[in-house]
């Protein structure tokens, strides 16, 4: 595992909690849980909105101990296309596109919290 990787994960992290702070007002109301694993550095974040918009809690670990976390969907994908796509480098749908972040579950709920990451 890079601790670089390892890194720019918890930036990954820092960055979508402050995006969903500053856009509470986008995903108000959706107050479900989703999951990004990491397959570059094998690590995975379970992440629950609150019913306000910002993020409620944080949990990070394996993706087998993630994965069993309820969620309505899953990116799967490396560090560096996930920071890519936050930093508009990398066409999020393109990403998805060419299997380059994978979704695993609701599609649509994701869809429904993309305004909040701009």
């Amino acid at each position: 595992m890079s601790e670089d990787n390892e890194k720019m994960a918890e930036d990954i992290i820092q960055d979508l909690n402050k995006r969903f702070k500053n856009n509470s007002d986008k995903v108000k109301g959706w107050g479900k849980a989703f999951r990004i694993m990491f397959i570059d550095i094998d690590i995975g974040y379970w992440i629950k909105l609150s019913m306000e918009g910002p993020i409620e809690k944080v949990e990070k670990g394996s993706p087998k101990v993630i994965g069993a976390k309820e969620a309505v969907a899953s990116l799967v994908t490396t560090t560096e296309t996930m920071a890519g796509v936050l930093d508009k480098s990398i066409d999020g749908n393109g990403a998805i596109r060419s299997g380059a972040i994978k979704v695993e579950g609701s599609y649509d709920a994701l869809i429904k919290i993309a305004p909040a990451l701009a």
